[in-house]
């Protein structure tokens, strides 16, 4: 079921493993998604993906649920060999 109605902001930092030293921003408001953005270094030491999710009526249940299938699908894509 999509919730774009009720994803009122979404925004993040994501490490990605091939650039340690270089994090991804990503942002949205409802159906607009702003493309990924590559920042020149982490705003601090910590550098673990974070993302915060600012939403109306969506159980965090269901956020973590699809975020694991999303988890999912990117594993069995990095696990599979290259053609």
């Amino acid at each position: 079921m999509l919730k774009g109605e009720d994803l009122l902001r979404f925004k993040g930092l994501i490490h990605i493993v091939e650039k340690p030293e270089t994090p991804i921003v990503v942002h949205g408001v409802q159906h607009v998604f702003h493309p990924p953005r590559e920042l020149e270094r982490w705003p601090d030491k910590n550098r673990r993906t974070r993302l915060v999710f600012i939403t109306r009526a969506i159980p965090r249940a269901l956020t973590e649920f699809t975020l694991t299938k999303f988890a999912a699908i990117d594993a069995a894509h990095i696990s599979r060999p290259a053609a």
